[in-house]
């Protein structure tokens, strides 16, 4: 009798095991599990990000947090140098961690716009408010990357590692951010649209401490942060966005007239160059603009 009591007390704690081990895998992380917030600063902003994206006309999007966000605060004159023609839509709120995107994302009209390129940066939260860990945080990212593929899957994505956090490599934080970012490259493998980009080494000094006028708060950029961060993503944004640099394309001047007077000055200008070229005699070229022209006015120098 006591063998089959222990033997029916052993099958039925197994069988809770069981049970409790299914829920464990049906229960989705935190980080992955689409969370709206109440407060009326958020919903005031998603509904702003709404309203912008049921306009259309957009081209680049910026996903994430604060960080994103920023660029309208101590990376807004960054922001204008770089961005505005190029149909940006910054899509960040302060404090957002992954499932908060992840609920943006399954709640903004996605339809009404066709982007080329996104860039996302996003995680931090998770590991700052203690609700994921970072191995958690690394599969929210991976969720929204995927949730952008499945919506617009020709568009470009550069996801960027989680910015550096903490003063010194032996900061907490800083620890839990690098832990984030070593799961990346395998989450992401095998994505065609995804490039993952590592701009953490640039905020950094020799020391890979943070600096102070890197991001004072050691966490947040401040605008010199903002202009490292907008020069580093350039050359990738330039070739998602399918954009060509008019300093590197050819360019004819030869039916510019002067504002005074209808004369072709600068076709003038360049067949009398290029009939000093065809005597072979030249051995040194001057090459530039108004400035090495002005030379012709001090030939007495030259």
């Amino acid at each position: 009798m006591k063998k089959t009591i222990a033997t029916m007390t052993g099958g039925f704690l197994l069988a809770i095991l069981f049970v409790s081990l299914a829920a464990a895998k049906e229960t989705p992380s935190v980080a992955l599990k689409p969370t709206a917030k109440t407060d009326q600063g958020w919903v005031k902003r998603f509904e702003s990000e709404v309203e912008n994206m049921n306009k259309g006309n957009v081209d680049l999007l910026m996903v994430g947090d604060s960080i994103t966000q920023g660029w309208e605060g101590a990376g807004k004159t960054v922001w204008d140098n770089y961005y505005p023609q190029r149909k940006p839509i910054n899509l960040g709120i302060s404090g957002d961690r992954t499932e908060h995107v992840l609920w943006r994302l399954d709640n903004l009209p996605l339809d009404k716009i066709k982007p080329k390129a996104a860039v996302v940066m996003i995680g931090t939260n998770n590991i700052g408010h203690n609700s994921s860990s970072p191995k958690e945080a690394a599969l929210g990212v991976k969720a929204i990357v995927e949730r952008l593929e499945k919506a617009y899957p020709e568009m470009k994505q550069l996801v960027l590692y989680v910015f550096p956090r903490g003063a010194t490599p032996e900061d907490g934080m800083r620890k839990k951010v690098d832990e984030i970012n070593s799961y990346l490259p395998e989450l992401l493998q095998g994505k065609p649209n995804v490039t993952l980009l590592d701009l953490n080494a640039k905020f950094l000094d020799a020391d890979k401490n943070l600096p102070d006028e890197i991001m004072k708060d050691k966490l947040h950029p401040g605008t010199y942060g903002y202009e490292i961060w907008a020069a580093a993503m350039e050359p990738t944004l330039t070739k998602f966005l399918d954009e060509k640099n008019p300093a590197v394309e050819p360019k004819d001047k030869l039916n510019d007239k002067r504002k005074d007077s209808d004369k072709l000055w600068w076709k003038e200008m360049h067949e009398k160059d290029a009939a000093e070229m065809e005597k072979g005699e030249a051995q040194f070229l001057m090459v530039g603009d108004s400035i090495t022209h002005g030379w012709d006015g001090h030939k007495g120098l030259m």
